[in-house]
């Protein structure tokens, strides 16, 4: 009933979808991205495209939404018809990537041998988002789905995953330690001790800091990727490439208060710069109610609030003289700051520009944390003008 109903009649999400067959949501965490990922979902699915949400999010927010708090990540799980989950798997994803590309089994079991292997996967900054441009690209790949949607980590800085990738494959590729160590580890597998005994100034700094037996051990690893390194950054360049495509679009999505539409705002001039397509913002748990850009406006955007007609009619309906007072001073508050927050929204729409597809989605009184609730967001979703 809703898909054929949504077919008929687009929502103004759907406008999000048409045309992109790769949507990624952008934002720092608490603002609702995992949450508006899984209703984008919904729009896609309704619309008749076989749609994938696929969540970075170690946090487990989207199969929380969906009540599967039992998923595995790495599982594709079908929520309702056209509407699949994936959770991304960072261990499982990781060892394939490694199995596949290494030059023999030998190989691959040196590597994840080496203690520095759980040390990358567990600790090292940006390590999630690559492998997760690792598996984007399996997805692309593999054709399964007509549009997938990218529910990305939170993060104070939300580019993180463009960028991180990068910085991971510069560790393995180009750090210092390979740069000094590679020579004397292709003449043999232990030969560190004759360099540190011919006064290279900085091998001695680095086994000062890091112990000699830890500093052979971290360029055995770094070592053991000779020759796959080309094959990770052709992927990531792929990637990166298909990021860029006329079919993705990249939606940012943010909270109204000041300092998360600031960052919003950020955000879109750094993709701008990057050269990523920017489609639009997504301005989560808005009160539309003030805002004067509304097709069908509330009356307290037209009209002053009288307060001692909402006293006289709270009142009237069993409130307190004095509860009646308190609850119109709170209310009269209530709207100078959504007022006040529309006219924010509005700056941080006409910033971006025009052509721009905007969102607004209302602040439910209620936490979502079901099917149910994702399906009234995804019938929530608003057209923001400027």
């Amino acid at each position: 009933m809703e898909a054929s109903r949504d077919l008929a009649h687009p929502s103004p999400a759907a406008k999000a979808i048409e045309g992109h067959d790769l949507v990624i949501c952008l934002g720092p965490g608490g603002v609702g991205k995992t949450t508006a990922t899984a209703a984008l979902a919904i729009v896609s699915a309704r619309r008749g495209r076989r749609t994938l949400a696929f969540t970075i999010d170690p946090a487990r927010r989207l199969a929380n939404a969906v009540g599967l708090s039992g998923a595995r990540p790495g599982e594709v799980i079908r929520i309702e018809d056209g509407f699949d989950m994936l959770m991304l798997d960072v261990h499982g994803t990781w060892e394939r990537v490694v199995e596949r590309n290494a030059r023999s089994r030998e190989q691959f079991e040196r590597i994840r041998d080496n203690r520095f292997y759980d040390y990358l996967t567990d600790n090292f900054p940006g390590f999630n988002e690559y492998v997760a441009v690792e598996k984007l690209h399996e997805l692309l790949a593999e054709g399964r789905w007509d549009t997938i949607i990218v529910d990305t980590p939170p993060t104070s800085y939300a580019l993180s995953f463009l960028e991180a990738p990068g910085r991971v494959l510069n560790l393995l590729d180009h750090d210092y330690v390979r740069v000094f160590l590679h020579p004397y580890l292709k003449l043999g597998r232990f030969t560190i001790g004759y360099a540190l005994q011919k006064e290279f100034f900085i091998l001695h700094q680095l086994a000062r800091f890091t112990g000699f037996d830890m500093l052979r051990e971290l360029a055995t690893f770094i070592f053991e990727f000779e020759g796959m390194f080309k094959g990770f950054r052709d992927r990531a360049e792929e990637v990166r490439n298909r990021l860029k495509a006329d079919t993705t679009a990249f939606y940012v999505v943010t909270s109204p208060d000041r300092r998360r539409l600031l960052e919003a705002g950020a955000t879109q001039k750094r993709l701008h710069e990057a050269g990523y397509p920017f489609a639009g913002f997504v301005v989560n748990r808005y009160c539309w109610m003030c805002d004067p850009h509304e097709e069908v406006p509330c009356a307290l955007s037209r009209t002053a609030f009288d307060r001692s007609t909402f006293t006289a009619d709270a009142q009237a309906a069993g409130f307190t003289a004095d509860l009646a007072d308190r609850l119109a001073a709170n209310f009269e508050e209530h709207i100078v700051v959504q007022r006040r927050v529309a006219t924010e929204v509005a700056a941080l729409l006409r910033e971006a520009g025009p052509g721009m597809l905007n969102f607004t989605t209302p602040a439910f009184p209620d936490d979502i944390h079901d099917l149910g609730g994702l399906r009234r967001l995804a019938d929530s979703f608003r057209t923001l003008g400027t």
